[in-house]
């Protein structure tokens, strides 16, 4: 029984780590989106509606893995 707790919070640990690389990484992507929208470069209109619906899809990510890890950690 021993060895799987242990599994059980290995798994955890790797999961909330994998979740916490993954919101990092996103989190840069985000970045670099909003420097693009921001900056003075000619967007075309369809480009700029692009990078803001992935800008708005990876909010939605990043919640829905910070409720997961808040899950795991529970």
């Amino acid at each position: 029984m021993q060895n799987v707790n242990a599994l059980v919070e290995e798994l955890r640990a790797a999961l909330l780590s994998a979740n916490s690389l993954f919101i990092n990484q996103f989190s840069s992507v985000q970045d670099n989106i909003e420097h693009l929208l921001q900056s003075n470069s000619p967007l075309d209109g369809e480009v700029k509606q692009l990078l803001e619906r992935m800008d708005d899809r990876i909010d939605d990510l990043v919640k829905k893995v910070r409720e997961l890890s808040d899950e795991i950690s529970q």
